[in-house]
């Protein structure tokens, strides 16, 4: 799927309430990524992933390895 129209899905869902996190959640396992791969790379916890993505923690590295799993920064 081309970058722009995973973008364009991303802010459809989320202004119709689905939660980043579940957005975040589909479109890995679209990609085969897991929270748990990315919790492997960047040595944290699957659970640490999830409060990443849900705003509850903030790092640099996992939203990183996010960004690249995605092809695009749902952050941005």
């Amino acid at each position: 799927m081309l970058t722009s129209k995973k973008i364009k899905i991303f802010n459809s869902l989320k202004r119709e309430g689905l939660a980043p996190v579940n957005i975040v959640t589909m479109f890995l396992s679209e990609q085969g990524v897991s929270f748990s791969d990315i919790a492997k790379s960047c040595d944290v916890t699957r659970p640490y992933v999830s409060m990443v993505i849900s705003g509850k923690r903030d790092s640099k590295k996992v939203k990183e390895q996010i960004t690249n799993a995605l092809g695009f920064d749902p952050w941005a």
